[in-house]
């Protein structure tokens, strides 16, 4: 049976091994734009196109917020460690530091990891009980977990089932780990091993910024929307 321990602590070793990478600069996904408050927000690429299903279950794709400065992020909502409460918390404090310009010119979203679980009615009370403002904030997941993970994989966001299948004790004073990479089944949900990846996004669905969680700062994040108005 999977031990949770376990799991977070793998969790958090896999968690210092990204960081390393991000910080050496592997993976053009993850590169990191230290900017002065004069200097203008580079063009990366374009935001990778997508089609899925809101917490109203209404399908939508990315063209649906063009005209929109976007915060893109990845969570779900069972995560048993605090990368996706932070995320959660920390664009809650957007969604009031945006002000007027919430749900008009700027927009938050999220999008499940954890699609097989986390269902439109299970997004939607994620939301409401965490105070978000769905007029400006939308959670986004899919129908089938390929959907998902294509997304993700376009998006360049690390994100795989972590699950022990048992020990095996190959030799008296040695032991070896059985890893199954898989989902458990369609009605629990799964103990994700993943990065903390954000994206800021233009009006012309233009990726402006990755944000990762050391690089990631509420204020600045902030800064960095409203320079795009």
């Amino acid at each position: 049976m999977y031990n949770r321990c376990v799991g977070m602590e793998q969790s958090t070793v896999v968690g210092t091994i990204i960081g390393f990478m991000i910080l050496a600069g592997i993976g053009s996904a993850f590169i990191l734009y230290p900017l002065s408050q004069n200097q203008v927000l580079p063009v990366i690429k374009p935001a990778p196109e997508f089609s899925l299903v809101n917490q109203d279950n209404e399908t939508v794709d990315l063209q649906s917020f063009s005209g929109k400065v976007i915060m893109l992020g990845f969570l779900y909502t069972q995560c048993t460690d605090d990368l996706c409460s932070l995320m959660t918390q920390d664009f809650k404090t957007l969604q009031t530091l945006l002000g007027s310009s919430f749900g008009m010119d700027t927009m938050l979203i999220c999008i499940s990891l954890d699609p097989l679980f986390d269902t439109p009615t299970v997004l939607r009370n994620y939301a409401l009980s965490n105070g978000v403002n769905l007029s400006g904030w939308q959670f986004l997941t899919a129908y089938e977990l390929d959907t998902i993970q294509k997304v993700v994989d376009d998006y360049g966001v690390l994100s795989y089932v972590n699950e022990f299948e048992g020990l095996v004790n190959t030799t008296e004073n040695n032991t070896t780990f059985n890893l199954k990479i898989s989902h458990g089944n369609d009605t629990q949900p799964s103990i994700l091993i993943h990065s903390w990846v954000s994206m800021l996004i233009d009006q012309d669905l233009l990726i402006r910024k990755v944000y990762t969680r050391v690089s990631w700062v509420v204020s600045a994040a902030l800064e960095d929307m409203r320079s795009l108005l």
